[in-house]
């Protein structure tokens, strides 16, 4: 399967190219390549490592882990693995890498003494063939290898060495030293944009073997927002349900819940609190733009609370950075109301419609949560909106229903 995250990126493979053919002439500079979870990040990464293998440029690599951040030096340590049996590169101020390497046992590390140990060790690395130091997630690179990374790329212009690192949007900058990595001059930066509507037809077309139909794209652009990963892992769904691109297939985009696109949604959540879940809840159960009051009350959470939720859920990229609360895509807000169970949802839906009632939200509004909730309630407060609304009020957050037809003349 075609990576959709190759399609419209021209400018940023170029970008790469050129980094490494500068590396390989000896002159080398940091690269950091952000943006949000599956926009294509790593794949870039791996086409600057495929690149650099070709051209004869040795490449250390690490993918850092949420799991291991607290592991001193354990993503520089990750790095030099493969060149860790050469004893000929530890030497000199090199020698001073060796106990982080594991080769050495000693006392209680001079960590200036250490990065300056590994930053030899790299030049050492690179009098035989330039170097690219590649790291994904810098985000969850421990403290001190972070530090070293600062160090290093301080030091690089004019050395046959570069980095290129991957940074998710909204890390946090509260750690001085990849706070220096971020800001360091003259770094050069990726920020890879979403697909548009001619990119997302392309990828459908080599994906599902036939050109989609434009209602179709405009649909899976709509339920993506052109991020790669999601479109990806859509057209996986598309696929395993042989559903073709045409536009009579439309709707039923709303109800595919990738199992990917899940599991990562729930680790984004799993790392915040219990009232920024409560408010992913809420939200995606409200379904269309809800407003921090609404949203809030829904949640069981105070104002104050519930603000600085949502400010956590759009640091994680599960909630768009905007006036209303609402999901950076539709397809995530899917996501997280499925993963809520079927008893539960029901009740909810019921409770939403009592809170829209309270509030005079338009009829239809309310008719939707109460078809959601099994539609035969008939609270006081919300039954007349119900009968008052067209049968066909759309599920919350889903299409508008279909336009009535005309009378006959």
């Amino acid at each position: 399967m075609i990576e959709p995250v190759l399609v419209g990126r021209s400018d940023d493979l170029g970008r790469i190219d050129a980094l490494l053919d500068a590396t390989a002439a000896g002159d080398g500079s940091l690269l950091l390549v952000t943006g949000p979870p599956g926009i294509g990040k790593s794949t870039l990464l791996a086409h600057a490592l495929d690149g650099a293998r070709a051209a004869g440029i040795a490449t250390l690599v690490a993918d850092a882990s949420e799991l291991e951040r607290e592991f001193a030096f354990g993503v520089a340590r990750r790095l030099f693995e493969p060149v860790a049996g050469e004893p000929e590169l530890l030497t000199g101020a090199a020698r001073r890498a060796a106990p982080v390497l594991g080769l050495e046992q000693a006392g209680e590390p001079d960590l200036h003494a250490t990065l300056h140990g590994l930053y030899w060790l790299l030049v050492n690395v690179s009098a035989t063939a330039p170097v690219l130091v590649a790291v994904d997630d810098l985000q969850w690179v421990d403290e001190p290898s972070l530090r070293w990374l600062a160090y290093v790329a301080r030091r690089v212009t004019g050395a046959p060495i570069s980095l290129l690192a991957t940074v998710r949007t909204g890390s946090d900058s509260d750690r001085a030293a990849l706070d220096e990595l971020l800001t360091l001059e003259p770094a050069l930066h990726l920020t890879p944009a979403p697909l548009d509507a001619t990119e997302v037809a392309v990828v459908l077309a080599r994906t599902l073997g036939r050109a989609p139909d434009p209602a179709f794209t405009e649909a899976c652009l709509a339920q993506t927002g052109g991020n790669p990963f999601l479109l990806a892992e859509l057209i996986a769904e598309l696929r395993a349900d042989g559903l073709a691109a045409t536009a009579e297939h439309v709707p039923a985009l709303a109800q595919l819940v990738p199992g990917r696109v899940g599991a990562s949604v729930r680790r984004r959540l799993a790392r915040l609190d219990d009232a920024a879940r409560a408010l992913a809840d809420a939200v995606a159960l409200l379904g269309t733009a809800a407003d921090l009051p609404l949203a809030a009350a829904f949640a069981g959470l105070d104002e104050p609370r519930a603000a600085r939720a949502a400010a956590a859920l759009v640091a994680a990229d599960v909630l768009d950075d905007a006036g209303q609360l609402r999901f950076r895509h539709p397809l995530l807000r899917t996501v997280v109301e499925a993963a809520i169970p079927e008893p539960e949802r029901v009740a909810r839906h019921a409770r939403a419609a009592e809170l829209l009632a309270a509030r005079h939200a338009p009829s239809g509004r309310i008719a939707a949560h109460l078809l959601a909730a099994g539609g035969g309630r008939s609270d006081p407060p919300a039954g007349a909106p119900l009968r008052a609304a067209a049968p066909g009020a759309p599920r919350p957050g889903g299409p508008p229903p279909p336009a009535a037809a005309a009378p006959p003349p």
